[in-house]
C-alpha cells in the first residue's frame, strides 16, 4: 500500500496538516515478464491430480472440475482473471483451440492460442 494516499486521508480527517510524503517520488521499477516454467506447470498438474484422486462427493468433483479449467486457461493463456472468469462459450473454439474476447468487454481484442 502506498503511504501518500494514508497520509491525505488523515489530513481531510484532521489529524495532520502536512503530507509528509507528498514530494517524494517513487522509484520506477522495470517491468519484467515471468514465465511459468515446466517444473512448475507440472508441480500444478500433479497437485490437481492428486485433488480428483482424493475421496470428493459429487458436488465437489464439479467444484474441483471448474478450478482445474480455470488453472489451465490461466496458466495456458496467461490472462487476468476477471477476463477468464467472464469468458463466454461464443468465444471459445476447442476444436481450434483458441479463445477471441470481445472488445466490449476488454480494452482490446486479443487471441490465444
Amino acid at each position: 500500500m502506498k503511504l501518500n494516499p494514508i497520509f491525505n486521508k488523515a489530513i481531510e480527517w484532521g489529524l495532520i496538516d502536512k503530507n509528509p510524503v507528498q514530494r517524494i517520488k517513487m522509484h520506477k521499477q522495470e517491468s519484467r515478464s515471468r514465465y511459468v516454467t515446466n517444473e512448475e506447470m507440472e508441480r500444478v498438474m500433479k497437485v490437481l491430480a492428486e485433488k480428483e484422486n482424493s475421496q470428493l462427493t459429487e458436488k465437489q468433483k464439479q467444484s474441483k472440475i471448474s478450478e482445474k479449467l480455470f488453472l489451465f486457461t490461466a496458466l495456458f493463456t496467461a490472462d487476468r482473471s476477471g477476463n477468464i472468469l467472464g469468458m463466454r462459450w461464443d468465444e471459445i473454439s476447442l476444436s481450434e483451440k483458441y479463445c477471441v474476447y470481445q472488445k466490449l468487454r476488454v480494452k482490446m481484442v486479443k487471441l490465444y492460442i
